[in-house]
């Protein structure tokens, strides 16, 4: 009670310092052991997240597909003078809402597809109706390269392509960069021409256990198996030697890398005689040549 009369509600008078007890705090029931028990039983799991820890892993051919895609790079056609006709040619192997195009300053015609299936559809119809273009290599059409040290150039193809099959490999490519490939796919068959080095190229193709053919042996040789390093070098083609894009996915007129002229460059036709007749096929100037390359032209 205090001096006013009044009641001291919820004040603490006591002497220990505990709280008071406020209505929210009172346990209304007679058991004073409810408050332990648990709200939820952690001893049932539910069925679904037992079906789901139960669950095996995705098949190989399920995780190249979750990969994500992407998106091919553009189709490059020089010289379109008519882009009607050209829009009518691509879609009798394509809908018309599966790409579109885009003139470029420089006189090309870029097209590009949505999606990989339509790149390589357009791919075969320019190719079919021989229209000169250039493309780059999809990534999922690209190899899986692995570098091969320290193995015999003398080594038989066959020996090192088993060494990959029997660890379900697929060789796309094989070669040895400094030796002469042979004609003759024949077993017997050795790339021991000079020159040769101890140094081979395999090319796989894309799968999930790739990185598995770090560790393999060719035969009783010790070899080291490692990723080439990456180039820095910007990409030539020599079919058209213009730059940007390889010879392999070059369908342009060829060209001579020694005068620019519409030929080969080792072309009966070349009047590349001496170094004074070296020209450039971009722009057509003078071109100066190490002295090696000059040695074996003069």
């Amino acid at each position: 009670m205090s001096q006013n009369g009044k009641l001291l509600k919820n004040r603490n008078t006591s002497r220990t310092g505990t709280k008071p007890v406020t209505p929210n705090t009172v346990s209304t029931s007679s058991d004073r052991f409810a408050l332990l028990e648990t709200q939820h039983d952690v001893s049932v799991i539910d069925d679904d997240e037992m079906d789901t820890a139960d669950e095996a892993p995705p098949a190989p051919d399920q995780q190249l597909a979750a990969k994500k895609i992407s998106k091919p790079r553009p189709i490059a056609v020089p010289g379109v003078s008519d882009i009607v006709a050209m829009e009518q040619t691509i879609n009798q192997s394509v809908g018309p809402d599966s790409y579109e195009f885009k003139a470029s300053p420089s006189g090309y015609l870029k097209i590009n597809a949505k999606d990989v299936d339509t790149h390589r559809a357009i791919a075969r119809k320019l190719t079919e109706v021989r229209v000169q273009f250039t493309h780059l290599c999809l990534k999922e059409d690209r190899p899986y390269r692995v570098v091969v040290k320290y193995l015999a150039a003398s080594t038989p193809r066959c020996q090192i392509e088993a060494a990959f099959t029997s660890h379900s490999h697929t060789v796309t490519n094989l070669y040895n960069t400094g030796a002469r490939q042979p004609t003759s796919e024949d077993c017997a068959d050795f790339t021991n021409d000079s020159p040769s080095r101890n140094f081979w190229l395999v090319d796989l193709k894309q799968d999930v256990n790739n990185w598995e053919a770090l560790r393999l042996r060719v035969g009783r040789q010790r070899v080291t198996i490692e990723l080439p390093r990456k180039s820095n070098s910007i990409n030539q083609s020599f079919r058209c030697f213009e730059f940007d894009h390889t010879k392999n996915y070059c369908l342009k007129q060829p060209m001579c890398g020694r005068r620019g002229q519409s030929h080969w460059t080792n072309s009966e036709q070349c009047q590349a005689k001496t170094v004074a007749d070296l020209r450039c096929s971009n722009c057509g100037e003078t071109m100066l040549l190490p002295i090696k390359a000059a040695k074996a032209i003069s």
